[in-house]
């Protein structure tokens, strides 16, 4: 609380303009007047945070801030106590505990998002009490630690598209095998499957796709096909290899796909129909939207099969940007945030990032700018999840290494999978699994100071 005060003196103020203008969020009015049903025929995003948000927008103006403002403030104290929990159950010592959970809570991104209405930073405290209770379960084999954990990634798949069912069956697949009474993990595993698979199923039925949003195809494009020459994608559009859905760039506002696209009947609901919201800001989630996704993401396939070099230097430039520290994003500089506490996010992104490009000023290329200390505990907190993988086949494995396998996961996962099908703001991939990295990276020190100290 300290931090965050002293954060609030040097001008760190909580930003709720993301709840009109960013494109993942339902229109204000919608969320008070038609909640529900434009929760149902919301198809661009998973429905949970829509939900959370359209819970605060039907309270009293001045209310909804504060309904914000402290749920916010509540999940950083709540994630720290989480850090603080998995440190400890990694056997961790207490001072280094605290040295890791103030590496994570001092962050400046930390700070930043803490103070930012979007998706990132509720997603990362369930993420987190999700490992605390997979931990406890593991530990203690009560049922109803196992039913928190899979309840908390069942939430977590249903309000981020980062997050694919597919995450969620590799997640539980992975506590059964590990769990001393498998059955019950097994039972609650499938238990809460079944509402992902139901919002998947009811925008099969209502949108003609299974999945639990339709911007994949958004997403592929802009490091595909948007990577190629005009002039080849032009001449591809009209050799009919690719779709004139090409000629826009994804998320373009409805008037210039429906400039290239058929005409099509309205549905009737503005969530689907309007052009932009009830405030002027683009409605991404029209029919439109969801025809051009589908078209994108042919095209993009298209240009993955052809052109398999572009698609690889666009995973590259995916990664390396996974690698930017990402608390100079412009968003947070021009709300003020970053600006407020500059002088220690320098700090931090030279001390612990390792972002040496700073030495230079503005003038350093932006492909100078990768953090490379982050890049050196990332591929290390891998030595200590594979370590604990082959302590598993071995036998030997504890509770602190099944806990390192169950990190180690979500940590390849986060690190692979978002970036081989975006290429944009993906430091907002890796701030997710930061924390989970801090933890495995401490591990590692403890087993080196354990073998250090006794040496047979």
């Amino acid at each position: 609380m300290l931090s965050r005060g002293l954060a609030f003196l040097l001008g760190v103020r909580f930003d709720m303009e993301p709840l009109f203008y960013f494109i993942q969020h339902i229109d204000v009015l919608l969320l008070r007047e038609d909640l529900l049903r434009s929760l149902w025929l919301l198809h661009g995003q998973p429905p949970l945070y829509n939900l959370y948000l359209g819970i605060g927008a039907r309270l009293p103006r001045g209310v909804d801030f504060l309904y914000y403002r402290y749920s916010y403030l509540a999940m950083g104290a709540f994630s720290a106590s989480c850090v603080w929990i998995l440190a400890r159950d990694m056997n961790i010592h207490r001072a280094g505990r605290i040295v890791v959970t103030a590496l994570w809570i001092l962050s400046p991104v930390a700070i930043i998002y803490e103070n930012f209405l979007f998706y990132t930073y509720p997603v990362q405290a369930l993420l987190l009490a999700s490992f605390v209770c997979v931990s406890t379960w593991l530990r203690t084999s009560r049922l109803r630690w196992a039913m928190a954990a899979c309840g908390m990634w069942s939430v977590i798949v249903l309000s981020r598209t980062l997050f694919h069912p597919l995450w969620y069956v590799a997640m539980t697949g992975l506590l059964v095998v590990l769990s001393a009474k498998r059955k019950p993990a097994a039972i609650m595993g499938g238990a809460f499957l079944l509402p992902v698979l139901l919002w998947c199923l009811k925008n099969a039925l209502v949108f003609g796709f299974f999945g639990t949003g339709s911007w994949l195809g958004m997403s592929l494009a802009r490091g595909t096909v948007m990577e190629l020459d005009p002039a080849e994608r032009v001449a591809l559009v009209e050799s009919g290899d690719l779709s004139p859905a090409s000629l826009v760039q994804p998320l373009a506002p409805q008037r210039l796909y429906e400039q290239v696209l058929p005409p099509r009947d309205p549905w009737g609901h503005p969530l689907l129909d309007d052009e932009v919201k009830s405030d002027g800001h683009t409605n991404n989630n029209t029919l439109v939207h969801l025809e051009a996704s589908r078209l994108h993401r042919d095209d993009a396939l298209y240009i993955i099969r052809t052109h398999p070099t572009l698609y690889l230097q666009t995973v590259f430039n995916a990664w390396q940007r996974f690698f930017l520290s990402g608390s100079d994003w412009r968003v947070y500089v021009i709300n003020g945030n970053q600006p407020a506490i500059k002088w220690w996010d320098s700090v931090y992104r030279f001390v612990v990032f390792g972002e040496y490009a700073l030495l230079f000023g503005n003038e350093s290329p932006k492909r100078a700018q990768t953090c490379w200390l982050l890049v050196a505990t990332w591929l290390l907190s891998f030595i200590v999840a594979g370590r604990a993988g082959w302590q598993l086949q071995r036998g030997t494995a504890n509770h602190a290494t099944r806990l390192q396998l169950v990190l180690g996961m979500t940590v390849a996962y986060t690190l692979i999978v978002p970036n081989l099908v975006e290429v944009g703001e993906n430091f907002r991939f890796r701030y997710l699994a930061d924390p989970l990295v801090y933890v495995l990276i401490a591990t590692a020190c403890v087993s080196v100071r354990s073998k250090a100290d006794n040496p047979l």
